[in-house]
């Protein structure tokens, strides 16, 4: 089975954490195309995520526990990122 799978580049650590860039993707593909979006990244990605969702309620938020899916997910960046959601 193929799928229609498109790849790019977000920078969570923008002034944005992404949301602009997922936000024109998401726009652009929502009329003809299921949109589900998972965060395998920064936590700040996850946070653009749930932007853009709330923007483009027909797309869908997916989990993947990534403690379980591999124990070296992620080890910090040595900051904190503060803000309202």
């Amino acid at each position: 089975m193929e799928f229609d799978v498109k790849e790019f580049e977000v920078n969570a650590y923008s002034d944005d954490q992404g949301v602009s860039v997922l936000a024109s993707h998401v726009d652009k593909q929502r009329e003809k195309h299921n949109v589900i979006m998972t965060s395998l990244g920064p936590k700040l990605g996850a946070v653009a995520m749930y932007k853009v969702h709330m923007k483009f309620p027909e797309t869908a938020l997916a989990y993947l526990p990534s403690g379980d899916y591999s124990r070296e997910y992620s080890k910090g960046i040595s900051e904190s990122h503060l803000g309202d959601i």
